[in-house]
């Protein structure tokens, strides 16, 4: 499980970065505007979300 979710990471935030450097390089989609605005909040969401499951997995461990 603990590596489905890595995996799923990982291509989660390969896709965000695919679809940012495509917003870089073509302005005439709006990808740019789209993925700028948005971009910040994912990195954010992401960290948050990863600390969140570390800080559940830790918990998970000590109840045992």
């Amino acid at each position: 499980m603990e590596n489905f979710i890595s995996k799923l990471g990982w291509a989660i935030a390969g896709a965000i970065s695919i679809y940012f450097l495509m917003g870089l390089f073509d302005k005439t989609l709006g990808l740019g505007a789209a993925a700028s605005g948005i971009f910040p909040f994912l990195i954010v969401g992401g960290i948050a979300f990863y600390h969140h499951y570390k800080i559940g997995q830790a918990e998970a461990r000590s109840d045992k």
